[in-house]
């Protein structure tokens, strides 16, 4: 167990007893304080904002490893690479949910994925999102429906615009039979 020399906050103990997880061949070891340590803390936040805003920024091998064995949701590991722009990082979380396990959870909504990046979000500490054209692009490869609630994503990045041009246009193309469908 690492040392935490003054009584940690839970998010300080989650990060320390994650970053203390061992490699072992291509994986991290689980241990069960740091499953412990995960559980203390989505307990003790009241919002998947702040869950995420330090779970989210955690190294994508080790929210892998926690994923698989059951000890975070893969909820967490994806939507961080998301929220962070991280698409190598998203694609390799992407491959190991395809791996599933017994003791991992439900897979994340590709959808719910885009709620993250079509407007700018800070969350808690200073984790603000980082929105990539083709993170959003592989998102809708993979299955996501920018015309969801009514195309609320195309709107908001519309609102957007400044910022999000390359993503107005991959929505834009991936909407507009849903857009003509509704005239």
């Amino acid at each position: 167990m690492p040392d935490y020399g003054a009584t940690p906050t839970p998010a300080e103990r989650v990060r320390a007893e994650i970053a203390a997880m061992e490699r072992d061949g291509d994986t991290y070891v689980v241990t069960e304080s740091a499953v412990r340590a995960v559980k203390d803390f989505a307990a003790s936040v009241d919002s998947n904002n702040d869950r995420l805003a330090v779970l989210g920024r955690i190294d994508v091998d080790r929210m892998i490893a926690l994923s698989r064995d059951g000890g975070v949701e893969w909820w967490y590991a994806f939507h961080g690479r998301v929220f962070a722009g991280d698409l190598e990082g998203m694609r390799k979380v992407y491959n190991a949910m395809q791996e599933k396990t017994d003791k991992s959870g439900d897979l994340p909504s590709y959808t719910s994925s885009m709620t993250w990046i079509t407007k700018p979000l800070t969350l808690s500490g200073g984790f603000t999102s980082n929105i990539k054209a083709e993170v959003f692009k592989q998102l809708l490869d993979w299955g996501a429906d920018a015309s969801f609630n009514g195309g609320t994503h195309f709107n908001d990045a519309l609102m957007n615009l400044d910022r999000r041009w390359p993503i107005l246009m991959l929505t834009l193309q991936q909407n507009l039979p849903f857009m003509f469908s509704q005239i």
